[in-house]
């Protein structure tokens, strides 16, 4: 039997315990809520509700505030977004605009030329058919990675220490921990696991977060994934927000602005939010 996930996108909003300990944290945040970042924002939304229970705990102690203050700071200066949405390099670094992976019937690039694994992108592409997970494009593909290529192993130094620190504000040890078994393993984000055949347009969409993909349902063998495909709408930049703010109409049916839409190759169909893809 599958593995089902029910829980929407936007779930964690309809959460009546998080809605109560976010009102509670601006509560006690006052008047500094001009101090809460859209990241810092997002990361409380999202974070273990544990650790959420622990923030409004240090909140309500004496100098508590403070402290949020300056560890929040801490989060926004290691550019915990920067670094997650840096998904594509400079185009002389990327080696993956043209060309054939070696015994692959296929224009779809795997080329390596910054010393990334050829073979596990051929597995990618090969797990793929060849074909765009999301348009079903067959040529003149890209092998995208999941979890950003430059938060992988050849991360290091203060920046890395910093961006690991902050996720543990909002994640408990186990869940880093398991992240990072997956992601610096021995084949990192260049494992075939981490990484999908998705066309030239739909590479660049995934790179600037235009759209994200939700696993929905996981086969009883653990070789198909069923996921759900959700336009994301694009924010303009704003310094703060309110904790408790909940924008309307996260996912755009079929456009993100711009006239920027993806297309199903094989049906012409529009490809729209809440749409499902089938991953082999």
């Amino acid at each position: 039997m599958a593995e089902t996930v029910n829980e929407s996108l936007t779930s964690v909003f309809d959460d009546p315990e998080r809605q109560s300990l976010m009102a509670k944290l601006k509560y006690r945040f006052k008047g500094s809520l001009r101090t809460i970042s859209p990241t810092i924002w997002a990361c409380l939304w999202i974070s273990s509700i544990e650790k959420l229970r622990s923030i409004v705990t240090t909140a309500s102690q004496e100098d508590g505030i403070e402290d949020l203050l300056l560890r929040f700071g801490g989060v926004v200066a290691s550019r915990l977004v920067q670094n997650w949405t840096q998904r594509t390099r400079r185009t002389s670094n990327s080696g993956n605009h043209s060309g054939s992976a070696s015994g692959l019937h296929t224009p779809t690039s795997v080329r390596s030329t910054d010393g990334r694994s050829a073979d596990e992108r051929s597995k990618a592409v090969r797990r793929d058919e060849g074909r765009c997970l999301v348009t079903k494009a067959g040529a003149y593909n890209q092998v995208a990675h999941i979890y950003p290529y430059c938060l992988g192993a050849r991360f290091t130094g203060v920046s890395r220490d910093m961006f690991w620190s902050s996720l543990s504000l909002f994640w408990t040890k186990d869940q880093i921990k398991s992240w990072k078994d997956v992601i610096l393993g021995e084949k990192g984000t260049g494992n075939c696991v981490n990484l999908v055949t998705l066309s030239a347009t739909a590479h660049v969409y995934w790179g600037k977060a235009l759209f994200a993909l939700k696993p929905i349902s996981l086969s009883e063998d653990k070789r198909t994934l069923e996921v759900g495909f959700y336009w994301l709408r694009q924010f303009s930049h704003a310094s703060w927000v309110d904790p408790l703010f909940r924008a309307e109409h996260f996912f755009p049916r079929s456009c993100v602005g711009n006239d920027l839409r993806l297309f199903d190759c094989k049906t012409g169909r529009e490809i729209c939010s809440g749409d499902t893809i089938v991953l082999k």
